[in-house]
Parts: C-alpha cells; sequence; structure tokens
C-alpha cells in the first residue's frame, strides 16, 4: 500500500475531499485495510490493483462522507465533502494514474541514488529540465563533457528498468502490464 499512498491521496482529491481532510480519509482507508483484513480476503481476487483500489477508495470516500465522521473534524461552517461535486471517472482516473507514476518514480529515485548516486543525479536534472539536460551538469558532477552522453545513456537505461519493475509489481500477469503501461502513457516522466 505504501507504493499507492500518493496516489491514495490524490484520488480523494479527485472525489471531492478537500486537502485538509484528505489524509484524514486516506489514513482511515489505510487502517480499515488492515483491520478489516481487505487485502487478504480479497488478494487472491484482484487482477488489477488499480482498478480494485479506484472502486474500494470511492465506496469508502464516499461512506466517510455519508457517516459524518469527516464533520467530526470539520470546524463550523465549513463545506463537507456531500457539498462537494463528485469528480467524474475520467479525472479520477487521470489522478490515480498521475499518482500512480509519481510515487514508481518517487520510489525508483531513492533506489537509483542508493546504488549510484551519479546516475540518480543525472535522471533528476533529465526530469527537472524534461529531457533537455542542464548544460553545467558536467560541471556540477566533477565529469567530462564529453563522457556525458554515455552517462546519462547508462543513468537512463537503469532507471527505466527500475521503472518497469516497479510497475510490474503492481500488476499480476504481462497482459495487465501492457495494458497499465498504456494507460500510464500521457503520465509517464
Amino acid at each position: 500500500m505504501e507504493r499507492y499512498a500518493a496516489a491514495i491521496l490524490r484520488a480523494c482529491h479527485a472525489e471531492g475531499a478537500r486537502e485538509d481532510e484528505a489524509p484524514d480519509v486516506v489514513q482511515a482507508y489505510l487502517t480499515a485495510c488492515l483491520e478489516k483484513g481487505w487485502l487478504e480476503r480479497d488478494a487472491g481476487e484482484i487482477r488489477c490493483f488499480r482498478a480494485w483500489l479506484k472502486v474500494q477508495l470511492r465506496r469508502f470516500t464516499l461512506a466517510w462522507a455519508r457517516d459524518g465522521a469527516a464533520a467530526k473534524r470539520r470546524p463550523p461552517g465549513a463545506s463537507s465533502l456531500e457539498d462537494a461535486p463528485a469528480v467524474a471517472g475520467p479525472d479520477l482516473d487521470a489522478a490515480l494514474d498521475a499518482g500512480l507514476v509519481n510515487a514508481a518514480v518517487e520510489r525508483c529515485m531513492t533506489r537509483l541514488r542508493a546504488g549510484n548516486e551519479i546516475y540518480a543525479e543525472i535522471v533528476a536534472d533529465l526530469l527537472r529540465t524534461e529531457g533537455e539536460g542542464a548544460p553545467d551538469l558536467a560541471a556540477r558532477l566533477g565529469r567530462d563533457a564529453k563522457d556525458l552522453a554515455v552517462l546519462r545513456h547508462r543513468a537512463r537505461r537503469r532507471f527505466a528498468s527500475l521503472f518497469a519493475d516497479e510497475l510490474r509489481a503492481t500488476v499480476r500477469d504481462p497482459a495487465a502490464f501492457d495494458d497499465l503501461l498504456a494507460r500510464l502513457e500521457p503520465h509517464l516522466p
């Protein structure tokens, strides 16, 4: 579930949760998952965790608003989840997709940094500059500028491998992985 925490938070926002109460909804949802054993009971039947999570989160968020748990944490006069318009399916899908990609990128960057600090700095630079790369990167790394092209190629390859592994861990079968990649393409770095 840690892999999906950021995506879950974004999805709560997409469902209409206010920014200040969405972390409470996510915390309550994750606690309910652990306490009620939702993952152990359904784990064998889940083919696409992302789709299952979307449905479960939508149900939980609506129940949270209906039961009034959010009203207890809300100051008088503030709007509730019930007052907020529900976001249509495509917006929720986009929020989950973007959240999943961001979470995967963060986890891959952590793993890359642990394995090779130079590769991590190169990939971080590429992500910041939308693939262009900063002109002063070689100097910041203390490397020769002519070696930078090879280092960028190797860093991209290593990051791509880590990223693919990270996404593969979220699905059970190869066809679901291909579907996931196609769905996430607009959000990929």
